[in-house]
């Protein structure tokens, strides 16, 4: 479980990094030490994340430099639509940002998001 960040943006990080894929791990490690440091402003959640101060940052994904979507994920809706995705940007090998894009005239949030992946998933 990734814990001390709201439970929108843990929820797709937990739905989109899979514990068993090397890469996916360190990242997850990141994100039990990280916060949201600022938010989209349009209802979405977009969320920059941040180190949290006093806490060692965990180690970051060896051999990366720059920046780079880690993850992208579609959403589907209960009626097999697909009104966006979601996009895990990593920075120098560490998690910097998590984005929700819809593709239809109303917003998805990252709540929204975590139910449909869960959904998909399983989880």
């Amino acid at each position: 479980m990734i814990e001390d960040l709201p439970a929108d943006v843990a929820g797709v990080l937990e739905a989109v990094l899979d514990p068993a894929d090397l890469v996916h791990a360190v990242l997850r490690a990141q994100a039990g030490r990280m916060r949201v440091g600022r938010r989209c402003g349009c209802g979405c959640g977009t969320a920059e994340l941040e180190a949290v101060e006093g806490v060692a940052p965990a180690e970051p994904v060896p051999g990366e430099a720059g920046l780079r979507i880690a993850v992208q994920a579609l959403l589907y809706d209960g009626d097999g639509g697909c009104p966006g995705e979601v996009l895990v940007f990593v920075r120098d090998g560490r998690l910097a940002w998590v984005e929700v894009a819809w593709w239809s005239d109303a917003t998805v949030t990252l709540a929204e998001a975590a139910r449909m992946l869960r959904a998909r998933g399983g989880k």
